[in-house]
Formats: C-alpha cells, structure tokens, sequence
C-alpha cells in the first residue's frame, strides 16, 4: 500500500506540479503551495480509495474526488497566488486530467511488475526534485539581484 501511495504521489508531483508552473514560471510560492496541496489531497484520496472494496463504488469515488480535486486546487491556487481564475481552472483541469490518466495507465500496465514501478517511482520523484532545484535556484538569483 505505501508503494501504490508514494507512486501516486509521485506521478502527481512530476505531472501537476510543471503544468501549474505555466501559471507563474518559477515561482517558488506557487510550486511550494501546490506541492503541498497535491501531497494532502493526494495521499489522502489514496488512503480512502485503499479501503473501498466495490469497484463501482471505487471508481464513483475516484471520479468524484478528482472533480472536488481539480475545483478545489483552482480555488486554492488562486487564492494563495492571486492568479487569474479562468487560467487557474483551466490548468487545474489539464494537471489533474493528465496526472490522473498517467497514473491510471502506469498503475494498470504495471500491476504486476514491481521493478517497473521502482523505475517509474524514481523517475518521478527525481523529476520533481531537479525541477525543484531548478526554481531555487531562479528564485535565488532574483533575491540576490533584489539585494544589489
């Protein structure tokens, strides 16, 4: 179960968190909050999914929570970042949508191949640690350059 977690997680963090960016390229506030509320929302929908037995309950639930997800991470961007709510929605829709059928596709294709998802695992998670690198180190240069 924690490998199916970290896995969702992951794909979520490497697919949402670029998608959002195009909102405020490198900005450091806006990758921090939406890696924060994806974490919440992510890990928690996948404790829940974890404990449905009934597939139609199952996927009922999950397309539910995706759309509560995509409305409430808009709403949440915006507020936080003060970002334009068209925008917002629009690219909270593509993150979530995208995320969701990658995750949906890598779960499936791999359900039996652990090996496969330890790779994708670490692709994942290295991808959003490089672009989390990357936009420090941007937000750093801007802060220096402030300070001179």
């Amino acid at each position: 179960m924690l490998l199916n977690i970290l896995l969702a997680l992951g794909i979520t963090l490497a697919i949402e968190t670029p998608i959002f960016m195009m909102l405020k390229k490198d900005n450091l506030k806006l990758f921090i909050s939406i890696s924060i509320f994806n974490a919440f929302s992510n890990i928690l929908m996948n404790c829940l999914l974890s404990i449905i037995a009934s597939p139609i309950f199952w996927t009922i639930f999950l397309v539910v929570y995706e759309i509560l997800t995509f409305l409430f991470e808009a709403a949440f961007v915006c507020v936080v970042n003060k970002t334009k709510p068209y925008n917002t929605l629009w690219i909270s829709f593509v993150a979530n949508f995208t995320s969701l059928s990658f995750g949906l596709l890598v779960t499936i294709g791999l359900k039996t191949n652990i090996v496969g998802e330890y790779i994708v695992l670490g692709i994942c998670y290295l991808f959003y640690l490089v672009l989390y690198i990357l936009i420090l180190i941007k937000y750093f240069k801007r802060e220096e350059k402030k300070q001179v």
